[in-house]
């Protein structure tokens, strides 16, 4: 129906005031439809941040045309390289940065000992956290880049915890994000 009308459409729009209040219903890659280059990732990350602990969107997973065109975009290059370089950049002691790489395996052994669906919230708020991080800018180029690699581990972590805890739809969120 949204589709059809060109617009988002509310329980509240179908129901006219009728239902409870509920969780938006939208598809896993909502607002991910960026370019692969570093203003494409600090919209996305805009997006976790706004998003906040109080996110009420469920999001439907993808299949198809719609998963297909991303790892269609990825695979034919359209991607690029990136501007973050491989390997590890050092840019010389910050306690922060420091705390949120070591925290990283942490969090990896919670998932290991308890399982996905436990600590997802923790985890997520983890995620939004970095992304905060990296919204709030100011870091040198070597900080930034480990900040946007603490992310991507941290977002894998999550997608697969959402995934065993059979979010499915969040999962894949957090995978191409």
């Amino acid at each position: 129906l949204a589709q059809e009308l060109g617009r988002p459409v509310s329980v509240a729009d179908l129901w006219q005031g009728r239902a409870g209040d509920s969780s938006a219903l939208v598809p896993a890659d909502t607002d991910l439809a960026r370019p692969w280059t570093r203003h494409g990732m600090e919209a996305i990350v805009e997006d976790w941040v706004r998003g906040g602990l109080v996110d009420r969107r469920r999001f439907l997973a993808i299949s198809g045309a719609g998963l297909l065109a991303i790892v269609a975009q990825y695979l034919d290059g359209a991607a690029g390289r990136g501007s973050y370089p491989p390997g590890s950049a050092l840019s010389g002691p910050d306690p922060l940065i420091e705390q949120v790489e070591h925290h990283l395996p942490m969090l990896s052994a919670l998932d290991d000992e308890h399982g996905g669906a436990r600590h997802l919230p923790y985890v997520g708020a983890q995620f939004r956290a970095i992304g905060l991080l990296i919204h709030d800018g100011g870091h040198s180029p070597a900080t930034a880049t480990r900040l946007v690699r603490a992310l991507a581990e941290i977002g894998q972590l999550a997608g697969w915890m959402a995934f065993d805890a059979a979010d499915h739809g969040l999962a894949q969120r957090y995978f191409v994000t």
